[in-house]
């Protein structure tokens, strides 16, 4: 009797051993994931305006926000043609033209080209590392590159949206009327508990078992196999336009921080709903918001154009010739050029810099040549050469024979 007593107690205390240390292995392994979290990663909200530019906010893990920040700024619009979307991940991301273009911006890589498109484009979503994906032209979608092979019911309806999963391998169709599909490797499933009247759909995101679908109005429903119901503490944006007039929402997304979702309204205003913390904003100074993307980086992503933070310098700034004496040595100092392609670099490449009294040229490798602009010249203020980069020499200035 004894020895079974003691037996029990024996693999008892063996069991609460190996469970301790489970726990413990747990909860060291729970809290030095926060710890790197806490020091290493942040969660980035990027929003989009429909001329290209990405405006950033950082927001720590528990919840609080920096300063907002440029994260891609441009002088000018894309060609003209404004940006309808935005796909991003943490060293990059594509923007969708309206013409159909993909466009990647940061360290995002493209192995395709899309576009220009005739048909009115609509949204776009990626398979992560660009090497494919779907485009929604209104009753179709163009796939771009060599997405997953996946199967679509027919398309009977226009499209207003698509967001591809790729942890469960699946592409959410979202129709003008509200209704879903949701198409696998193997088979595809429809939705249809909304049904829309007076409005429609324009954005759709998905959980694993439900789907928020944000409409024209502003309004955002929870969508199921089952039912469909108004998101609760969703923000009122609809603006009281009129009957026929749109709301001032623009995309939703789904709070990373496990509860909860974001809507976007057209001035870059975040507004939190169903539990997700706040993240104050200021609104712009128009309303050309058109996406929002929240992801979560090492540091802080900077994804300027190719060229932008290139930093062109000729040392010395000033130098005299003597027309008898000998040559002199210039230096041509460029920063940040590592990432200009090989036209952008042929593009400003000096090989021969000839310097006189009476005019300055340009010689490129000995056949062609030009005058060199007076803004160019040494001790005018410096060299100023438009933005560009590439890889520089050093190079003799010598005065021209008989000057």
């Amino acid at each position: 009797m004894f020895s079974l007593v003691f037996f029990h107690r024996t693999a008892a205390t063996k069991w609460s051993l190996i469970a301790a240390g489970l726990l413990s292995l747990l909860l060291s392994f729970h809290l030095s994931s926060i710890a790197a979290m806490t020091g290493e990663e942040s969660i980035d909200f990027l929003i989009q305006d429909r001329w290209g530019n990405i405006l950033g906010i950082e927001v720590s893990p528990d919840g609080k926000s920096a300063e907002p920040f440029m994260v891609r700024e441009l002088l000018t619009s894309n060609l003209g043609l404004g940006i309808l979307d935005l796909e991003a991940e943490t060293e990059g991301g594509y923007q969708l033209a309206a013409n159909g273009e993909i466009i990647p911006v940061g360290n995002a890589k493209l192995s395709f080209r899309s576009g220009p498109f005739l048909e009115e484009t609509f949204g776009f979503a990626m398979v992560p590392g660009g090497k494919g994906g779907w485009i929604v032209l209104e009753n179709m979608l163009k796939m771009a590159g060599r997405p997953p092979k996946l199967v679509f019911p027919p398309f009977d309806r226009p499209i207003s949206d698509v967001e591809y999963d790729p942890m469960r391998r699946r592409l959410t169709v979202l129709f003008i009327d509200g209704g879903i599909a949701v198409c696998g490797p193997e088979s595809f499933t429809q939705i249809e508990t909304l049904r829309l009247k007076d409005d429609r759909a324009i954005d759709v995101e998905s959980s694993s078992d439900s789907f928020f679908v944000l409409t024209k109005k502003s309004i955002v429903y929870e969508v199921n196999s089952t039912e469909a119901r108004s998101y609760p503490s969703a923000p009122d944006l609809s603006g009281n336009l009129g009957k026929d007039a749109g709301g001032l929402a623009c995309d939703i997304e789904l709070s990373p921080f496990g509860k909860g979702l974001y809507v976007l309204d057209i001035f870059g205003c975040l507004h939190a709903c169903g539990g997700a913390p706040e993240i104050p904003t200021e609104p712009l100074k128009s309303p050309v918001a058109v996406d929002l993307e929240i992801i979560s980086t090492k540091s802080k992503p900077l994804w300027y154009p190719p060229g932008w933070n290139t930093k062109v310098e000729l040392l010395p700034q000033e130098i005299t010739l003597d027309p008898e004496g000998p040559a002199k040595t210039l230096s041509l100092h460029i920063q940040s050029a590592e990432r200009m392609s090989v036209f952008q670099r042929n593009c400003i490449t000096i090989r021969n810099f000839s310097l006189s009294p009476r005019e300055s040229k340009l010689e490129n490798g000995g056949k062609k040549k030009r005058a060199i602009p007076k803004r160019w010249l040494p001790g005018n203020e410096g060299l100023r050469l438009s933005r560009g980069a590439g890889h520089f020499s050093f190079m003799k200035a010598r005065p021209a024979v008989g000057s």
